[in-house]
């Protein structure tokens, strides 16, 4: 596990013990040799990064060749940003520039990351879509028992790239 944030190290630490390795690391500077590991899985990080393209590099020098980056990222474009912004309230969510929403977070154009993930050598296996439905059943609780959100909604979303979130399964060339 590599945080550079040391409360979040002890407290993964206290949850699992001496089963995982722990880095006081930066995803841009990575303390590993290069292809060293069959895959990454980065979550809830991307939408945090000053330069994003920098920290999917150094990523690729660490995976295998035909690794796999598995990660999501804060979308700007999504169904819930558009109709906002077509009635003056929001940012433009079909722009490719990075947006921060708050002080840490920011948004990106899905067309921006895919073209980030390709300049690195990247190519994207999978994406996924979530963070609809569940905000759905969240509003509308009743309906929770009638359907739930599942894997099979996030994998027919993701192509659409409308989600507050995609996840991406890209594999290093």
């Amino acid at each position: 596990m590599v945080e550079p944030a040391s409360n979040l190290r002890a407290l993964a630490a206290r949850t699992f013990g001496d089963r995982v390795s722990y880095h006081e690391a930066s995803v841009s500077e990575l303390p590993f040799r290069d292809a060293m590991f069959d895959g990454v899985l980065m979550v809830r990080v991307f939408h945090h990064l000053g330069n994003p393209e920098a920290a999917l590099r150094e990523i690729h020098r660490v995976i295998k060749p035909g690794g796999r980056l598995v990660f999501n990222y804060s979308n700007k474009r999504n169904i819930a940003r558009i109709p906002r912004y077509l009635v003056g309230l929001g940012g433009d969510p079909f722009s490719h520039e990075m947006e921060k929403y708050y002080e840490s977070l920011i948004g990106h154009h899905p067309s921006h990351v895919e073209d980030m993930l390709a300049r690195v050598g990247f190519t994207i296996r999978e994406q996924y879509g979530v963070g609809v439905m569940d905000k759905v059943v969240e509003r509308l609780p009743w309906l929770g028992r009638v359907m739930k959100p599942s894997l099979t909604i996030a994998r027919l979303a993701g192509p659409f790239r409308l989600a507050p979130a995609q996840f991406i399964v890209a594999i290093k060339r």
